[in-house]
């Protein structure tokens, strides 16, 4: 169907301008002030055409979790996450549901779900998400969420040797999941796209990065990763790599255009220039951080030494909400006490 928008406020840098948009088919024709009527005419006028957002770090299956665990630190929290019974392929369905229509609801028009996985049937589980997405119709790129190491790794030593459980799946059955989910689900023509997401350097060892970075260069698929949420987390990259998480992680060759990055609240500044030589994107989700008391990422710094920014929502049960709209706001106005400190 061909229409053109008349009349309709678009935003600009330094404010809004008054123009017309045709439609042809599927795609913005052109844009501009006085366009020649192609199709249906719709007035557009006292209305603001935006673009479509992008949830670019959820967690949709915490849905179940919104408000039930405690605003504690998020290695507590994650431990008590964790003490949740895993659940079933059909609530998994209904909360990539709801995480679908709160984020169209909020303007998105796409999503990143870090998906948690049900253990031994996580096939089952990324098809529940792929179904849900596919019948409300937004885009969905998924992530599993996949790990080889056990939670008490992800926590610095404090110069004690500490006796870690294996973790229940090898390095090795994991990238074989990923071949396979990859060969299933990953359709980006229907709208589903499947990423690489090791949860982060806390509990990911080097064999699973790379597996992950080897995979991308053969399907040509993005890579996703928490990095740097927490200072304990900057504290253990040093005790595990003797530098900084970033600067291994640039080591393994994981950074580069098409690898985003949720959180980045404790770059130093050669973590910061690093992500901006390798063009990743760091995607800031204000709401959680603050609910962890996990920090504030200075993201107008990032912004000024060249890092590419985006926002996400992150879980139901770390932010209590999906609505893109309101963390995309809190973003914005937390950046005043950032900029304050920086001058």
């Amino acid at each position: 169907m061909d229409f053109t928008i008349q009349n309709v406020l678009v935003p600009v840098e330094h404010g809004y301008q008054t123009v017309d948009v045709q439609i042809a088919g599927n795609h913005i024709a052109a844009i501009a002030p006085s366009l020649e009527v192609v199709g249906t005419a719709i007035a557009g006028d006292h209305k603001l055409l935006l673009p479509g957002f992008i949830n670019a770090h959820t967690h949709s299956s915490e849905m179940w979790q919104r408000g039930l665990i405690r605003p504690v630190p998020l290695e507590l929290w994650l431990a008590e996450l964790y003490d949740f019974a895993p659940l079933e392929p059909e609530q998994v369905y209904l909360s990539a549901l709801g995480t679908a229509v709160e984020t169209l609801l909020s303007g998105g028009t796409s999503v990143v779900d870090h998906l948690s996985l049900i253990p031994g049937r996580e096939l089952e589980t990324i098809a529940a998400a792929v179904r849900a997405y596919q019948e409300v119709g937004i885009r969905a790129f998924i992530g599993p969420l996949i790990q080889d190491e056990s939670l008490t790794v992800g926590l610095p030593s404090a110069g004690k040797a500490t006796a870690h459980a294996p973790y229940p799946r090898s390095t090795a059955a994991t990238l074989a999941l990923m071949k396979e989910a990859i060969a299933r689900f990953h359709q980006p023509d229907t709208g589903i796209s499947i990423l690489l997401a090791p949860t982060g350097i806390q509990l990911c060892s080097d064999a699973l990065f790379t597996g992950c970075i080897e995979l991308s260069h053969d399907h040509n698929l993005c890579l996703h990763s928490h990095l740097l949420e927490t200072k304990a987390q900057q504290l253990l990259a040093q005790e595990k790599y003797g530098c900084s998480a970033v600067e291994h992680l640039q080591q393994l060759s994981y950074l580069g255009s098409r690898t985003s990055l949720a959180h980045c609240v404790w770059l130093n500044d050669s973590d910061m220039n690093i992500l901006a030589k390798t063009q990743s994107t760091v995607v800031h989700n204000p709401l959680s951080n603050l609910r962890l008391g996990s920090g504030i990422a200075p993201i107008l710094k990032y912004r000024s030494g060249g890092v590419n920014v985006a926002i996400g929502c992150d879980g139901a049960a770390s932010n209590d909400s999906q609505d893109l709209r309101e963390a995309i706001k809190l973003a914005c106005k937390l950046q005043n006490n950032t900029q304050a400190a920086m001058n």
